[in-house]
């Protein structure tokens, strides 16, 4: 039998054109839905980066008024035992002094993997061929990244 002689068959096979609209129908639905998706996630992102940073504010609010505490602390004791006041503030300033050098001199010990050394080398488009080995990094980092490495693998 043949389509046109049956009309009830044209409605058990639809038309390619109507298979095509609900095609593109469902695609539409599905970039819709895809993209309200990203929107949301974009928007939770946001407010997670701006609690943060809130957060991150209220501690070193929290840090610096502990490590001043902590000065007063020792300064007090150092007046017991007769030290002059003059004398602990040297100290107290010194001391301080030294952890804020340490703390520069591990940021800069850090900064240099911000380089991208051997992504820089690889987008060059030089022969060479960097190995991991050759990478260099700060000896306080090796253990660092083997301790990551086995964590991932761990994981």
């Amino acid at each position: 039998m043949n389509q046109k002689e049956d009309p009830n068959q044209a409605d058990e096979n639809p038309r390619i054109d109507q298979q095509v609209m609900s095609l593109l129908l469902a695609t539409r639905a599905w970039f819709a839905n895809s993209f309200d998706m990203i929107m949301l996630d974009g928007q939770l992102a946001g407010l997670s980066l701006i609690r943060m940073l809130i957060f991150g504010l209220v501690a070193a609010v929290l840090l610096i008024t502990t490590w001043m505490l902590l000065l007063f602390s020792l300064g007090y004791f150092l007046s017991s035992l007769g030290w002059s006041i003059t004398v602990i503030l040297l100290t107290l300033a010194g001391l301080t002094l030294v952890c804020a050098l340490i703390l520069i001199a591990r940021i800069a010990a850090l900064s240099t993997n911000l380089g991208f050394k051997a992504t820089r080398q690889q987008l060059s488009g030089s022969n060479t061929k960097t190995t991991e080995a050759e990478v260099e990094r700060p000896a306080d980092q090796n253990n660092e990244v083997d301790t990551y490495r086995q964590n991932s693998a761990a994981g």
